[in-house]
């Protein structure tokens, strides 16, 4: 038995009128992250943890430190007072990340990977490794923190099979194809095992934060719009029914998405033109209600910002100064965020 809910809506950061009102305030009572008992990863266990379906979909999209993890510093060489220490480490297992290629404002990273010689302004920042979702995100100078962490998200032979079923359906469809963002699927992952733990299906949870908030929350700049899909035996089955929807649209073609897409929220969400970014989790909670999760989170990339700017729990009516670096010029807009 399979019930539907759609709720649909692109979000692009940009710089408008009331630009980045983002930080919903509080941060997770109970953050769930690694240190779920019980839930695993693909259906077997995940790195570093204990060993007829239903869909939902929703769209929309918190500073932590950089996309998952604790923020402070893994431990490193030195780096001199004026450069910027980033550690990159497995989010499970907390360890090390070595095998990493760093690229700032889309070139090699000046001073290594480890340690960064930055400039005044924003700095987009890309971190890749092998068998690892791609971090996205951006320091401010000055205002951004000086040592970070960044939570690197392992990507299973799984996550992998279904990312490529993402991209060849969105290919089928028209559209471009998008890449595993690190922040995206931390907060997929997240929500998919808390939905386990806690006994429910919803785009909101117990707290009654929704996607956008979620995947800011936990430390990502980039806000998701959500599919859902629980009790399914494997991913193939999730995407199935998703893209089942499009025989709900009067043309049945990704072009009716831009007048129709709550007839048919999770196929629209898959192959929205815009996204270019995806997060993805699946999850066996034991004992669960569903026992399976699905969990898909797109995003639009188009904009970067320092999280670490932002105070994880920013008190009601105070504010923080903002810089956003545009992707397609790189432009720095000054921005304010008000809790």
């Amino acid at each position: 038995m399979r019930y539907f809910e759609a709720a649909f809506f692109v979000v692009v950061l940009q710089c408008l009128s009331g630009c980045a009102d983002a930080v919903d305030g509080g941060g997770f009572p109970d953050t769930q992250t690694s240190t779920h008992p019980a839930p695993t990863a693909d259906g077997g266990a995940a790195p570093g943890m204990p060993g007829g379906g239903t869909s939902s979909s929703s769209s929309g999209g918190g500073p932590g430190d950089d996309a998952g993890g604790a923020s402070g510093d893994a431990g490193s060489a030195p780096c001199p007072p004026s450069g910027f220490h980033v550690a990159v480490v497995d989010y499970f297992t907390g360890a090390a990340v070595t095998a990493t290629t760093t690229t700032v404002d889309g070139g090699t990273a000046a001073g290594g990977p480890s340690c960064l010689s930055l400039g005044d302004g924003v700095h987009p920042v890309s971190i890749t490794a092998p068998g690892y979702a791609t971090y996205n995100g951006a320091i401010q100078v000055p205002g951004g923190a000086q040592s970070r962490t960044v939570s690197l998200f392992p990507v299973t032979a799984s996550l992998a099979g279904w990312l490529a079923l993402v991209n060849a359906d969105r290919q089928a469809n028209g559209v471009p194809p998008v890449g595993l963002d690190n922040g995206l699927t931390i907060a997929a992952w997240d929500h998919a095992v808390d939905m386990g733990l806690k006994g429910y299906y919803a785009h909101f949870d117990p707290h009654g934060f929704a996607p956008t908030t979620r995947s800011l929350l936990l430390g990502s700049m980039i806000m998701g719009s959500e599919n859902l899909d629980v009790g399914e035996a494997t991913y193939s089955d999730a995407e199935a029914a998703f893209v089942a929807e499009k025989q709900q649209l009067p043309n049945h073609a990704q072009s009716d998405c831009v007048n129709d897409d709550k007839l048919a929220g999770h196929y629209c969400n898959l192959v929205w033109t815009q996204h270019n970014w995806v997060g993805l989790a699946i999850a066996s909670v034991p004992g669960s209600p569903w026992v399976m999760y699905y969990d898909q989170e797109f995003g639009d990339l188009y904009g970067y910002y320092d999280t670490t700017v932002l105070a994880p729990e920013p008190a009601l009516g105070t504010s923080a100064q903002l810089t956003l670096a545009l992707l397609s010029q790189i432009d720095e807009v000054k921005c304010y965020a008000t809790a």
